[in-house]
């Protein structure tokens, strides 16, 4: 194909060789092993979908390898994917890395990259219109109108999280044999990011064609809703390429709409109140109408099945069911813990109050689900938390991370000295537990990553868990600061403490 190339501007390239181009894997060691092959194109895919970090530098450069015919762009897209896999096949030879070792901005001028030879006809994606029945999964389908030479397709979905929760996606047989990436990082915030690809030189068929189906959970409530699913750039940007890795520059977009019917209660997270996705031996919250018939609270542990009358209980994918350890009861909200043992997938919660009646919802169970308790249940207002410091004789003083004002009737933050020595901020959630390893928790504090010293279950509370982090003393007069808290890549709701 003819390729037409503008000048590319020299600053932040490095022309020099950095090992072959698309050469990632294995990680961590950001040199490659010295061949392309298929670890290789999935690493790179992971890159794409935003689940992995590439490090500016030699890493950047190599995963950054389209077009081809200047050694990449400075920006890491889909194109990059398609070309990695034509590596790894063979269809073409392998070349020393050079270009962009870390992204360029937006005023730079880009280089054009192959126009593909069907780039005249447009590419229409649509989320096809639905309807979805509370209670029930919902599925919702991507469809592209294919001209016959397209081989990936990257594109983020937006949607309103109070009234859908992302369960998962799957390859549709319009792409029958494709690769799926799926960044989940901002489902809780209605955003999921999609990266799909073909094998190595494979073309999708033309028509009109299913790519993929999506899964939801339509959160509780009752009566008739619609709401809107919609395409955006905000994780991964749009684009079709083909498959020789050229951009196909015109695409048009168009979003579905999700009427939602039916009556059912919204179950989620005790402590972020979104998303309904939780861990076992978490803490829920059920929120509906007609739940008790009375307001009643556990008083001792064990926590009890039964309160005021009201019983929970919740079913797992494989078909067992569990009574709920019940923590409060209300008519329009029911806190209780997923029983320890429950399978991950789609579980279904019922709950019967006092008069036999049933409320009925779904749950969408994760071996780690984390989530972040407020001082003033706000989700995002100051951190419920404590710090722990630790003087030079070795004692230790523990202090509250907020407190209730009596003159301002609100909840205020009480400021933290970090330069105090040994500092540890101990902040409380749940869903976190189920952790594979302690490297696998990450927190940043005002942007700086700090070191993760435990998470896990709190001993005296059921289903509460806990982080201890260290305070980095570079943190110091830096004020309000948020606190982030990510587990084997999923985000918690963000909170904030004050620094002095």
């Amino acid at each position: 194909q003819d390729v037409s190339v503008n000048n590319i501007p020299t600053d932040g390239v490095k022309i020099s060789p950095g090992g072959y181009e698309a050469d990632v894997a294995p990680r961590p060691n950001g040199n490659g092993d010295g061949k392309v092959s298929i670890a290789d194109w999935t690493q790179v895919g992971r890159f794409v979908a935003g689940l992995d970090t590439p490090q500016e530098g030699t890493e950047f450069q190599r995963i950054d390898s389209a077009p081809r015919s200047t050694l990449g762009d400075g920006k890491i897209t889909i194109a990059d994917w398609v070309q990695a896999g034509r590596y790894a096949a063979g269809l073409d030879p392998v070349m020393a890395a050079g270009s962009f070792t870390a992204p360029i901005g937006a005023q730079l001028v880009q280089p054009l990259r192959a126009t593909s030879e069907l780039s005249g006809n447009t590419r229409n994606v649509r989320i096809a219109n639905t309807y979805f029945q509370r209670g029930h999964l919902g599925s919702a389908q991507i469809e592209l109108d294919v001209a016959g030479n397209e081989n990936a397709v990257a594109f983020s979905l937006n949607f309103d999280p109070k009234q859908l929760s992302f369960v998962d996606a799957t390859v549709s047989n319009g792409a029958t044999g494709a690769a799926l990436q799926v960044n989940k990082s901002q489902a809780a915030n209605g955003r999921v990011g999609f990266a799909l690809a073909l094998p190595a030189g494979q073309q999708l068929a033309a028509g009109t064609r299913t790519l993929l189906t999506l899964r939801f959970i339509p959160n509780g409530g009752d009566g008739e809703v619609v709401t809107n699913v919609s395409f955006s750039d905000q994780l991964l940007a749009r684009e079709i390429v083909d498959a020789w890795a050229a951009p196909i520059p015109q695409v048009s977009y168009a979003g579905g709409a999700v009427t939602i019917r039916g009556r059912a209660a919204a179950n989620v997270s005790a402590a972020s109140y979104v998303e309904a996705e939780l861990a076992a031996e978490s803490i829920a919250s059920a929120f509906g109408t007609g739940l008790a018939t009375m307001t009643a609270g556990a008083v001792r542990l064990p926590l009890p099945n039964t309160l005021g009358g009201t019983a929970v209980k919740v079913k797992d994918a494989l078909g067992v069911e569990r009574n709920a350890p019940l923590f409060f009861v209300s008519p329009t909200q029911i806190n209780y813990q997923i029983p320890a043992g429950t399978a991950d997938g789609i579980a279904a919660v019922t709950i019967t109050n006092g008069l036999g009646e049933v409320t009925a919802g779904l749950l969408h169970i994760a071996r780690v689900a984390p989530g972040l308790f407020t001082a003033d249940a706000s989700v995002k207002g100051w951190a419920a938390a404590e710090v722990v410091s630790v003087a030079s004789d070795g004692s230790q003083t523990l202090s509250q991370v907020a407190r209730f004002d009596v003159g301002q009737n609100k909840i205020v933050p009480v400021p933290i000295d970090v330069t105090a020595n040994g500092a540890v901020l101990v902040l409380y959630g749940t869903g976190i537990r189920q952790r594979s390893d302690l490297g696998q928790v990450k927190v940043k504090i005002g942007g700086i990553e700090a070191a993760v010293e435990y998470a896990g279950a709190q001993a005296s509370y059921a289903g509460l868990d806990q982080v201890n982090v260290r305070l980095p003393q570079s943190l110091a007069g830096r004020g309000d600061v948020t606190v982030e808290l990510r587990v084997e890549g999923r985000g918690a709701n963000s909170v904030r403490v004050l620094i002095r």
